[in-house]
């Protein structure tokens, strides 16, 4: 959860992750998925075999024996889901209230698989996607007040060997598209009284106070 203050003074919050905490997510995850235990004494040795984003140094970077898996996202502009904002105003104080704003964001995650399993690998992403331990993970991500969830329809891995260095390596790349709860909240300063003027015709006038209280 992310806060911001405006400058007027109001504060603001927001679950939204950015691409670097979605990778993330769905790079500790891909661990569990593999079979992957990280040693506490050498976490690169298992990090390593599930990166985040493209390297600097450019594709592939390793072993053409080696497994690798490479996470990227992409957030999408879904005219369905991604332009629809629920708000709900609720009482906070005698001079606030709080408004609260709820909307679907669309992610596409790209995988890119290399090494001599990489199909079978890419396959087991598709099939612990069904999974309820899986399933429970990304609908409760830690360190986050987000919510992820898979939309169903989706391609399958798709087999495209890399010429590199005058030779083939083994690849495979997946798509697949999840849909991010996010929740915002934020405080609206109220109006604590006001006052209205009521003329007939005959020009009388009649003024009424309305109050909070």
């Amino acid at each position: 959860m992310s806060s911001y203050t405006f400058t007027n003074g109001l504060g603001f919050s927001s679950s939204a992750l950015d691409v670097s905490g979605i990778e993330t997510i769905f790079q500790a995850l891909l661990l569990q998925i593999f079979g992957i235990t990280v040693d506490p004494k050498n976490p690169s040795a298992a990090w390593s075999q599930v990166l985040v984003g493209w390297q600097q140094q450019g594709q592939p970077s390793w072993l053409i024996t080696e497994d690798k898996c490479i996470v990227t996202a992409y957030p999408l502009n879904d005219e369905d889901f991604g332009k629809v904002r629920d708000q709900v105003i609720t009482a906070n104080n005698d001079v606030s209230v709080g408004q609260q704003m709820m909307f679907t964001r669309v992610w596409r995650i790209h995988f890119t698989l290399y090494g001599p399993n990489c199909f079978k690998r890419a396959s087991l992403i598709v099939s612990a996607m069904s999974l309820d331990w899986v399933r429970q993970i990304l609908a409760n991500p830690p360190n986050t007040a987000s919510h992820l969830y898979m939309l169903a329809k989706f391609d399958q891995p798709t087999w495209n060997p890399e010429n590199f260095q005058r030779q083939w390596w083994p690849r495979t790349d997946l798509d697949l598209r999840f849909n991010e709860q996010v929740g915002e909240s934020t405080t609206v300063s109220s109006a604590v009284s006001s006052q209205i003027t009521l003329i007939t015709d005959q020009g009388t006038e009649e003024v009424i106070d309305l109050t909070t209280s």
